[in-house]
């Protein structure tokens, strides 16, 4: 059975404003089964580190469109919630800015 990578990055850059996120897994899942966990930030919580998610707006990963994610643990005492915007899609890859920093 084809084994095919996932990653999800998470590190923080301390000298700049951006964050940028990093790690990596292996799985014998079809390409199509693991983009639809991506594609959905509604599903983000069942793999990564987040309690809750949601779209703001039209759901979906077309370009523009906003989606928050909370993360599971606190920081400085709270829940951070964060707000991304989507830059580009291509059923191969996904580009997020953040929209409005964390709440």
């Amino acid at each position: 059975m084809l084994k095919r990578t996932i990653w999800y990055m998470f590190h923080s850059v301390q000298s700049s404003d951006r964050l940028r996120v990093a790690a990596e897994s292996v799985t014998s899942a079809a390409p199509d089964a693991v983009w639809a966990l991506v594609a959905d930030a509604t599903r983000y919580p069942q793999w990564g580190p987040w309690s809750a998610a949601g779209y703001r707006g039209t759901a979906g990963h077309a370009p523009g469109a906003v989606y928050w994610l909370r993360s599971a643990s606190r920081a400085y005492g709270r829940y951070v919630t964060t707000v991304e915007r989507v830059e580009e899609f291509d059923h191969a890859s996904l580009t997020t800015a953040a929209a409005s920093g964390t709440e």
